[in-house]
């Protein structure tokens, strides 16, 4: 979590920095060449003058030059920023300026201080899990809660955005009905409002308030949502600082080679998520690192390539796993048991073609 935002500040800022050195160094090459222009008069004494405003012949003079060199500029199809810019003001150029305008940057991940982040996620995540009785007082029963997770992960998967959002969507939707006496007419829009901070938060692009309305068959208007939203962050006191199991599970598959694996122990923490139990009872990061760990058992992946490197990043040993990894199994075995949602019938027809079903 903490990772990707400095990766995506870091690259924005990169970014404007580039633009603005070359805005600057362009502006620099045009007024040199109106200044020097054989019809400006002024001379050497309006080179010391560039930084004011032009006027007079000196303005005429840039003109000149901007006809000059605006032939030269056809089309801005070309490969790179440099090959869009008039030969007369390549030489000025960065040559940082000279890359692909096409290509995107590339999230690279500094894990140098991931241990340090981790050990401080643990010491807060208690502050996430909602107490045993945050439904018991309320409308909200723990049915209307499974149905608006089943349908916040559908949200999910149709606006394309990370797991992490969602879980950090679900924590605020818990937290928020824990703080506040949430009515079940209003129980769907705290769970549209918990996706929109979290998509501030987390995303980089964040989904259009319209589209949100239209997935909730526009049973709310624009301000009930921004109201709503409001109303949540009073509750949270502005403390947007959540951990997610997601991140702990990105932490632990980091280095993981089966995409397979990553891919099915996501899909356990969203079942962990849609029990009531799990949510409150059990720590984020023993989510994460069960999740993984009974992956890598119904993959039948040999313990020797996973274990270790587990154990030492979670600082969980594997029978201090054995509580959420009897819970995991409970649920997954429960999925024959009743009518499953699409998350649900998602996990079984994975482990259908699982070497160890």
């Amino acid at each position: 979590m903490f990772a990707r935002r400095a990766v995506n500040q870091t690259v924005g800022r990169q970014e404007k920095v580039a633009a603005k050195i070359g805005a600057q160094q362009t502006s620099e090459v045009l007024r040199e060449r109106a200044l020097n222009a054989p019809n400006n008069v002024q001379g050497a004494r309006n080179k010391q003058m560039a930084v004011t405003p032009l006027k007079g012949q000196t303005k005429t003079a840039m003109h000149q030059v901007l006809k000059e060199v605006a032939p030269t500029v056809t089309t801005y199809d070309k490969k790179t920023t440099r090959d869009a810019v008039p030969d007369v003001l390549q030489q000025a150029l960065p040559v940082s300026l000279d890359v692909e305008m096409t290509e995107e940057p590339t999230e690279t991940f500094d894990d140098t201080y991931a241990p340090e982040i981790h050990c401080y996620l643990q010491i807060i995540e208690p502050k996430c899990c909602p107490s045993s009785t945050f439904l018991a007082d309320g409308e909200v029963t723990a049915s209307n809660r499974n149905v608006l997770v089943a349908w916040m992960r559908e949200v999910q998967e149709f606006l394309k955005i990370g797991q992490e959002t969602f879980h950090l969507a679900l924590t605020i939707t818990d937290l928020a009905t824990q703080e506040g006496s949430v009515k079940l007419g209003e129980y769907q829009l705290l769970g549209l409002v918990s996706f929109l901070i979290a998509a501030k938060y987390l995303e980089r692009y964040v989904p259009q308030i319209d589209t949100l309305l239209y997935l909730a068959s526009y049973a709310y208007d624009y301000q009930t949502i921004l109201s709503k939203e409001k109303e949540v962050l009073r509750v949270l006191d502005y403390d947007l600082n959540l951990p997610t199991p997601a991140w702990f599970l990105e932490y632990y598959t980091r280095d993981e080679e089966s995409l397979k694996i990553h891919q099915l122990a996501a899909l356990f923490l969203d079942l962990f998520a849609l029990d009531l139990e799990s949510t409150t009872e059990l720590p984020l990061s023993s989510r994460a690192a069960s999740a993984l760990m009974t992956a890598n058992q119904l993959i039948a992946r040999p313990t020797s390539l996973w274990q270790r490197d587990l154990v030492s990043k979670s600082g969980y040993s594997a029978d201090s796993l054995q509580p959420a990894n009897r819970k995991l199994r409970g649920l997954i075995t429960g999925l024959h048991e009743k009518q499953r949602c699409s998350l649900e019938q998602t996990i079984v027809d994975m482990l259908s073609t699982s070497p160890s079903s």
